[in-house]
């Protein structure tokens, strides 16, 4: 019982931690080309 609680334990451990990386990767991507946008956008307003 105590094995296949551990095994439970690490089979649902490990996707959910590479889908949270993928997701912060994502989430960062989004963020980073949302900032450079904007920049972009200041630096033509500006000049």
């Amino acid at each position: 019982m105590e094995r296949g609680e551990n095994f439970t334990k690490l089979g649902l451990w490990k996707p959910a931690k590479a889908g949270l990386r993928r997701f912060v990767e994502q989430r960062f991507d989004w963020i980073a080309l949302l900032t450079i946008t904007l920049l972009i956008l200041f630096i033509l307003v500006v000049f």
